[in-house]
């Protein structure tokens, strides 16, 4: 039987149960990212020999790690390699192409110097226009690194998105 002196407790009791539930699922958004200020698309390139056009007896190879900020629309990257026959001349993202892992005619403004000899890594950024945004996001993009024993690229991948 509901009177006039419990009518108090239960609005509290349950303005107090509303507020946990809110809360909750405050905290459940935040845990699961939805709630987060912009999107960071993940991309990754696996470079062989293999993957250059025509491709070459490289013993080298070389993997790409990617993010693109959909708020900055910056790229920032890393690349490992080992293996090449020389030090690297050029790293370069190429594209657009016609389908991942096409040679392209045309090159994406990008160009990452890479100074190692046997194996290392570099990283590099850069704010990507609409154009070259489109591409990346279509997935036309490669990427080749070039050393003096073979000039046209000496490993190369397509940047693919996790």
């Amino acid at each position: 039987m509901l009177d006039q002196h419990n009518a108090p407790k239960l609005a509290r009791a349950g303005a107090r149960k509303g507020a946990a539930a809110a809360l909750f699922a405050v905290a459940a958004l935040l845990a699961s990212g939805a709630a987060s200020r912009s999107d960071q698309l993940r991309y990754y390139a696996n470079l062989s020999g293999g993957g250059e056009d025509p491709p070459n007896y490289s013993a080298g190879y070389g993997h790409l790690d990617a993010v693109f900020d959909t708020d900055t629309q910056t790229s920032s990257w890393t690349v490992h390699y080992a293996g090449l026959a020389g030090s690297p001349a050029v790293a370069r993202f190429h594209g657009p192409s016609s389908y991942v892992g096409a040679t392209s005619d045309q090159e994406a403004p990008i160009q990452i110097v890479a100074h190692s000899k046997s194996g290392g890594a570099f990283k590099g950024s850069a704010v990507l226009d609409a154009s070259q945004t489109r591409e990346l996001k279509a997935l036309r993009w490669f990427i080749t690194i070039h050393t003096p024993a073979f000039r046209g690229g000496e490993i190369r991948g397509p940047v693919i998105r996790w």
